[in-house]
């Protein structure tokens, strides 16, 4: 300060001046590093979809996602056997409504594993409640009615029964699910917030103590 000495005030000011330097010096790369993360997030996302890798990757992303995926598979088992029972009403043999039920389930994995199971149904003249359970999405409850609806002639009838316990099912995971993600996204935001000021309070400090040593320095 030109030899000029300071006062209390101005002391502090420099010592937090410096501190606050430092601090954000310190901070500003790991601001960078989140945002870069968050922007390629958003990319993936938007680009994943587009060829059919990407598309597979990111449904079975979604299926992965706890609670969610599960909520995925119901509601594309209920559209499935929805589905099955109008055509089987309507006089379709097995393999001809599975093959007629493509793309139906909107996930490219539950999608793929159903037309491998349409395919088989066709190599083999499968029928249905025993092409059903290579698919490995329904439940033993479900294959139960659907056994019981081709001894009985009553398919439709029990398919769509199943159908709508699943539905049900989705519907009961649309209430709970969101009440737990909820939460639990609370329960983890706070404790990530209590992390994240805490080690900006300590970062801030250890760069006051370093405004102070500068400061010690100047004089």
């Amino acid at each position: 300060r030109g030899g000029a000495s300071l006062n209390e005030s101005q002391q502090q000011r420099v010592i937090f001046e410096e501190g606050l330097k430092g601090y954000l010096g310190d901070l500003w790369p790991r601001l960078l590093i989140a945002a870069l993360l968050i922007v390629g997030y958003l990319f993936l996302k938007q680009l994943l979809p587009l060829t059919a890798r990407g598309r597979k990757i990111h449904d079975q992303i979604a299926l992965w996602i706890p609670g969610v995926g599960r909520l995925w598979r119901e509601r594309a088992v209920s559209r499935f056997l929805l589905a099955l029972s109008s055509l089987t009403n309507a006089g379709l043999t097995a393999p001809a409504a599975l093959e007629a039920c493509k793309g139906i389930a909107d996930n490219a994995v539950l999608d793929e594993r159903l037309e491998i199971v349409a395919q088989n149904a066709r190599r083999a003249n499968l029928p249905l409640p025993e092409a059903l359970s290579q698919t490995g999405l329904l439940s033993n409850n479900a294959l139960r009615l659907i056994k019981t609806g081709e001894r009985s002639g009553a398919s439709p009838e029990m398919l769509l029964r199943a159908a709508n316990e699943y539905d049900q099912n989705l519907q009961n995971g649309l209430t709970s699910v969101p009440k737990i993600i909820g939460v639990s996204v609370f329960v983890v935001c706070g404790i990530a917030t209590a992390v994240v000021f805490g080690l900006a309070l300590n970062l801030l400090y250890s760069n006051m103590f370093i405004g102070v040593e500068k400061y010690m320095e100047m004089k």
